[in-house]
């Protein structure tokens, strides 16, 4: 995928449906996720995801390292034990908390990505920008929050988990305009597929493959959701900003509510109608806004 050709519009565009597509397949995930859960324990599914995505990715763009320097390396190590570490205060915090709630909580990265970026550099994003970001958070409230139980040790590591993936997107903002999108790509799921082997020992039992079971869920998650959507993240977020992008990946929370409406049977109520509807207007705003009010949205850089 190559938009560097591209006008700067058009190159924002193009930038932007690849991270609606990574959010479409991340958001399917959450169905394929669940399948295969019923047959891996996490890190274990982890671990074969990661690693079976990392194998392929070598053989198609192994060439690619060569010459590669250690900052590509350095920047792909960190991409990798951020992304790992995500998922990790992800997954204990969930054994604490409520899915509803770590939904949400999850969610408050698309601030933190902007709050971050103001404590770095002093600047803001423009206020439709922002506006966006706290109408994601709204909308996934809406979404999500049927549990209002008070804040619990598992909500902390889910707001842990937050903060991670604000700092996972805005890092990947910046090492992607230094190095190849596509070796960090690679970089970070090879280290999180290793990180996952070593810890999986230690929180499960390797439970052996059972004929075909959770094996295409697992295909699934290699294909679409690890190769495909991390290769469109990277690629796609060196056009745009973190805040921008951190908006149209939220999304996936949008996709995940459809995929278990369709696929799994879950029940779609007037309420999650409404906070879809809440995101799809915030992304919508963030959107259109740099279109219509050109000199309030102008570029921040980050």
């Amino acid at each position: 995928m190559n938009i560097s050709g591209l006008t700067s519009r058009q190159r924002m565009l193009a930038a932007d449906g690849g991270l609606l597509l990574a959010a479409f397949f991340w958001g399917f995930s959450f169905a394929a996720m669940k399948g295969a859960l019923e047959t891996f324990p996490t890190f274990w599914l982890l671990a074969l995801r990661f690693n079976a995505a990392f194998i392929i990715l070598i053989v198609l763009f192994g060439r690619k390292f060569k010459g590669a320097s250690k900052k590509v390396y350095s920047m792909g190590l960190i991409l990798g034990i951020l992304l790992f570490a995500g998922y990790a205060s992800q997954t204990f915090g969930l054994t604490l908390t409520t899915s509803s709630k770590q939904a949400f909580i999850t969610s408050i990265y698309v601030v933190f990505v902007p709050l971050f970026t103001w404590i770095l550099t002093r600047v803001l994003p423009g206020k439709y920008c922002l506006a966006s970001a706290l109408l994601c958070c709204v909308g996934m409230y809406v979404l999500t929050s049927e549990d209002v139980s008070a804040f619990n040790i598992g909500d902390a590591f889910t707001v842990l988990c937050a903060v991670i993936f604000a700092a996972h997107v805005m890092y990947i903002g910046y090492a992607t305009r230094i190095a190849s999108p596509v070796l960090l790509a690679i970089l970070q799921i090879g280290i999180t597929g290793v990180l996952s082997i070593i810890v999986a020992p230690f929180s499960s039992e390797w439970p052996g493959f059972h004929g075909t079971d959770g094996l295409y869920e697992i295909g699934f998650l290699v294909v679409f959701s690890t190769i495909s959507a991390f290769l469109l993240q990277n690629i796609c977020q060196k056009y745009t900003s973190s805040t921008h992008a951190a908006i149209l990946i939220s999304l996936e929370g949008v996709f995940g509510v459809f995929t278990g409406v369709l696929l799994l049977g879950e029940p779609f109520t007037f309420r999650m109608f409404i906070g879809c509807a809440i995101i799809f207007f915030a992304v919508l705003l963030s959107e259109l806004a740099p279109f219509i009010f050109p000199q309030e949205e102008s570029g921040v850089s980050e």
